[in-house]
């Protein structure tokens, strides 16, 4: 991020070998609002049991669909307890009605018509502020409703086994921009949660995971000796990833099986010398060498303004010898404000050619 801020059915166990092949390209939205300033209080989960609400996510969904998005990432902040909830912001732990709607929209997701006439995916994003927020920790409380750790965190793994219940997703992240030694309290939230959440997620069918976030602006293509790793020499970009990917191994934990991260470079490192679609390359490509063989993409970055520039940001990632997977919100920042961007979309931009030969053939 760039800024602070009922029924339930069981799914059918599945080899976690096979959550892992999806080696085509996957392209699409973070989508969790219908509109406004991206963290604000129009988002729709909480209220998709209103039936003008899902109406208009079901018309945006298809919107995307036929511009090629082959994936729909949602993001559910969980803030407070649901009865002292009053905003569009998720419950903590989420409410029954909130578990209820999440599966509604699960359902109208993967039913959306695609050209390709595959179903779109659906990966879900937990993310944690206000009481839910470890990484405020004060008096030997966390978060800001005065939890201990041990309140907290098992009000983290109720929310995450009420999600683990809804049918139609394909993933499910712990956490978003994880980047240990930089976030308070994310190690230990990691150690505690990780084995329990993984374990749940893989029980329902769906992929656990978690996304880090790499490094910023024009400093990416400097020259670069890692004090620590001889594996980050020349990729300075990871310094955070493969640190935090590396953590999970380090502490006894099975680590995400895709490496995944946010990538901005505006306006908080704004660019000088190179192309958006240089940086993007750049970034992607460190992750290959660093991670070879292991699914990498952008989790996280803004929607160029012009369509050009998402075909050139494909082209340069064609040239890395394997697919990569790119969610953008549907806005963009590169006038230095966050300005929202309706359709048309062209995410189908993205695929290299032979995918996206594919994507028209269908």
């Amino acid at each position: 991020m760039l800024t602070e801020l009922e029924p339930r059915r069981r799914h059918t166990a599945v080899d976690p070998v096979a959550l892992i092949q999806d080696s085509e390209e996957k392209v699409g939205p973070a989508f969790h609002l219908l509109e406004g300033p991206l963290y604000e209080s129009h988002q729709f989960i909480r209220r998709y049991h209103d039936p003008a609400i899902r109406a208009q996510v079901q018309a945006r969904l298809a919107e995307f669909a036929a511009e090629g998005a082959t994936r729909i990432q949602t993001r559910i902040w969980s803030i407070a307890p649901a009865a002292e909830n009053t905003t569009t912001w998720g419950s903590f732990p989420p409410s029954a009605q909130e578990i209820i709607n999440l599966a509604q929209y699960a359902a109208d997701v993967v039913a959306t018509p695609t050209p390709s006439g595959r179903r779109l995916e659906l990966w879900v994003v937990l993310l944690w502020l206000h009481c839910s927020a470890y990484t405020i920790s004060v008096g030997g409380t966390f978060g800001a409703c005065g939890y201990t750790w041990a309140q907290l965190t098992g009000l983290v793994a109720q929310t995450y086994t009420a999600v683990a219940t809804v049918p139609n997703i394909a993933r499910v992240d712990l956490e978003g921009e994880v980047a240990i030694t930089a976030s308070p309290n994310q190690e230990q939230f990691l150690i505690d949660l990780w084995p329990g959440f993984r374990t749940t997620m893989l029980a329902a069918g769906i992929m656990p995971g978690v996304y880090y976030i790499a490094g910023q602006g024009e400093t990416i293509f400097d020259p670069w000796t890692d004090p620590l790793y001889r594996v980050l020499d020349g990729h300075g970009s990871m310094f955070y990833v493969y640190r935090s990917h590396k953590f999970f191994t380090d502490n006894g934990m099975v680590p995400p099986t895709r490496v995944d991260f946010s990538g901005y470079v505006a306006p908080l490192a704004p660019l000088v010398s190179h192309t958006v679609a240089e940086w993007q390359a750049r970034v992607l490509a460190d992750a290959v060498a660093v991670f070879p063989g292991v699914g990498v993409g952008l989790a996280e970055t803004f929607y160029p303004l012009d369509p050009a520039h998402a075909r050139s940001q494909a082209k340069a990632f064609g040239v890395l010898g394997q697919s990569v997977h790119v969610c953008t919100w549907p806005a963009s920042m590169e006038g230095g404000a966050s300005v929202y961007l309706g359709p048309p979309y062209t995410w189908q931009s993205y695929f290299v050619p032979r995918y996206r030969q594919w994507w028209r053939g269908r």
